[in-house]
């Protein structure tokens, strides 16, 4: 994550189950590497369908200031589209 934000690159969080992540993420040391965060918390305060609706995810490539026509990349190095195809798939 710190090559990613060193060069110039906006990392986002998107977790959409948790009301902790950003305890997790200050106890990670990480939460300055980020640029954006979405989570339950902003979830509920937004009013974000969860899964399956993609709203969470968008919501953090709005953050980014990245348009859906932009694949964004998970933790696993899947595309937001692979991800939608295994939440439908169940």
């Amino acid at each position: 994550m710190r090559e990613l934000r060193e060069a110039d690159l906006k990392i986002a969080v998107v977790v959409s189950s948790s009301r902790n992540c950003r305890s997790v993420l200050d106890y990670a040391g990480i939460t300055n590497l980020l640029a954006a965060q979405v989570d339950g918390d902003t979830a509920l305060e937004l009013h974000l369908p969860g899964k399956p609706a993609p709203d969470e995810f968008l919501e953090g490539a709005r953050r980014l200031g990245v348009t859906p026509e932009r694949e964004p990349w998970s933790s696993s190095g899947s595309t937001l589209r692979e991800a939608r195809s295994n939440i439908s798939r169940g």
